[in-house]
C-alpha cells in the first residue's frame, strides 16, 4: 500500500500536479466548483484503470471519493460526467500535450526510425450529416520503443489545410523545431506519396521510404512498378538490382510468410522524365509478401512499391518491418481502449481523450513484464487512485527492477 503522505510530499507529484495546474483554465472563475487539475487527474486516472467514457470516469471517482480527499483532491465533491466532458472539449490539446509529454521525455531515448499514419475515429462522424467526417488524427511514432511522439488533428475542411499530408508536415516541423540536429529516417503510407512531404524530408536532411500506388505520382507509379517486373523476369538480375530475403522459420498464426526485398539505385530513366520533380529520390524499393495459408496450403503474393532517399536495402527491409508497429498500436486504442466507440466530436475533446490514452500507453509499456498490452492494463482495474499516481509518477523505477 502506498502512504497517500508520502505521495504528497514527493517532488514528482508536486511537478505534476503543477504542470497540470498550468493548463489555461477557460471557465468563470467565480462559478468554478471544481479545479480543472482534479478533473483531469480523474480522467487520467480512471481511463488507467480500464475506463473508457465518462460516466465510468465519474463511477470511478465516487468509488475512491475518500482516498481522492486524502490527496487533497475532489473537496468539493465528484464532479458530472457533463463538466468532465465540458472540460475535454475546451483545454487546448497542446497546452496538455506538453504536461503529459514532461512526464515522460526523461523515459524515452531520441528516434532513430518514427511512422506517421492517419487514423480515424469512426463514432466521431455524424451520422445526420453527410458532409461531415469523422475525426482523424495523425501520429508520429517510434516504432522502436513503441511510444507515440506527437499527435495532430486533421482539419475538418481537409482541403483547407492539405488534409493528412498538412498534418504530416506539420508534425516533422513541429518536431525539427524541438529538435534540429537529430536526424531521422521517416516511413509513411501512401498518404505521404506527395512532392512537398519529400522535399521537406530533403530541406530537414531526413531519409524517408514512402510507399507509392501506381495511380499516384503522375503516372510514376506505374513506371517503377513495370520496371520492377520487367528485371524480375529475367532469370540473371541486372547488376543494379539488390535483392535481399527475410522468411520467418515458424510458422505464426497458421502462416508462413516469405518477403523479399529489391532495391534499384539507377534512376536515370526516372531523373530524365522527373528530375524537376522528384531531386529527392535516390532509389526505389519493391517488397514481395508471399505468404503460405498452412492449413488449406495456399500462396499468396502480394507486391508493394516505395520511393526512398539514400538507405540501403538492410535499412529499408528494416524500416518496412518496423512500420507494423503503428498499426498494431491503433489495434490497441481501439480494442483496449475502445476508442472507435468514443462519440466526442464537439470541440477539441477528441485529441484530447487520445493525447490521454497515449500517455497511458506509454506508462502501461513502459511498466509491463512479457505480458500482453490487455493483460498489463487489467492488473490496474483494482488499484487504488494513490497506487495508480505512484506507477505514473515512478515508472522508471518499474521498469529498472523488472
Amino acid at each position: 500500500m502506498v502512504s497517500c503522505k508520502r505521495l504528497l510530499k514527493s517532488h514528482r507529484f508536486k511537478r505534476f500536479y503543477d504542470g497540470l495546474e498550468k493548463i489555461y483554465d477557460f471557465r468563470m472563475r467565480g462559478k468554478v466548483k471544481h479545479r480543472l487539475s482534479d478533473c483531469l487527474i480523474v480522467i487520467i486516472l480512471a481511463t488507467m484503470s480500464g475506463c473508457n467514457i465518462f460516466r465510468e470516469f465519474v463511477a470511478f471517482a465516487k468509488r475512491y471519493e475518500n482516498r481522492f480527499r486524502k490527496l487533497h483532491l475532489l473537496d468539493n465533491g465528484v464532479p458530472s460526467h457533463d463538466t468532465l466532458e465540458r472540460v475535454m472539449h475546451q483545454i487546448k490539446n497542446s497546452d496538455l500535450e506538453k504536461t503529459l509529454m514532461k512526464m515522460i521525455a526523461r523515459l524515452i531515448d531520441y528516434p532513430e526510425i518514427v511512422s506517421l499514419d492517419g487514423k480515424y475515429i469512426r463514432a466521431t462522424r455524424d451520422s445526420s450529416k453527410e458532409s461531415t467526417s469523422a475525426c482523424n488524427i495523425v501520429t508520429l511514432y517510434d516504432v522502436i520503443t513503441k511510444t507515440p511522439i506527437l499527435s495532430r488533428k486533421v482539419a475538418k475542411d481537409q482541403n483547407k489545410k492539405g488534409g493528412e499530408q498538412g498534418a504530416i508536415e506539420f508534425l516533422l516541423k513541429r518536431y525539427h523545431r524541438q529538435h534540429p540536429r537529430k536526424k531521422l529516417i521517416i516511413s509513411i503510407d501512401g498518404v505521404g506519396a506527395n512532392r512537398s512531404i519529400t522535399m521537406l524530408c530533403k530541406k530537414l536532411k531526413y531519409d524517408f521510404v514512402i510507399n507509392i500506388k501506381r495511380e499516384e505520382f503522375d503516372g510514376l507509379g506505374g513506371i517503377i512498378k513495370d520496371d520492377f517486373l520487367a528485371e524480375l523476369q529475367n532469370e540473371n538480375y541486372s547488376s543494379r538490382l539488390v535483392k535481399k530475403i527475410i522468411q520467418n522459420q515458424k510458422p505464426k498464426h497458421g502462416r508462413l510468410e516469405k518477403r523479399k526485398f529489391y532495391m534499384i539505385d539507377d534512376l536515370s530513366y526516372i531523373k530524365d522524365r522527373y528530375g524537376k520533380l522528384w531531386k529527392g529520390i535516390k532509389s526505389i524499393g519493391m517488397m514481395r509478401s508471399e505468404v503460405l495459408n498452412v492449413k488449406k496450403n495456399k500462396v499468396t503474393i502480394q507486391d508493394r512499391f516505395f520511393i526512398t532517399s539514400d538507405v540501403g536495402i538492410d535499412t529499408f527491409s528494416n524500416v518496412r518491418r518496423k512500420h507494423w508497429n503503428i498499426e498494431a498500436f491503433h489495434y490497441i486504442l481501439d480494442n483496449s481502449f475502445k476508442e472507435d466507440r468514443c462519440t466526442l466530436r464537439k470541440g477539441l475533446g477528441a485529441i484530447n481523450l487520445n493525447l490521454i490514452r497515449k500517455f497511458i500507453y506509454m506508462i502501461v509499456q513502459l511498466s509491463r513484464k512479457d505480458k500482453s498490452f490487455d493483460e498489463s492494463r487489467s492488473e490496474n482495474r483494482y488499484l487504488t487512485p494513490q497506487e495508480l499516481l505512484y506507477k505514473i509518477l515512478y515508472v522508471n523505477s518499474i521498469k529498472t527492477v523488472q
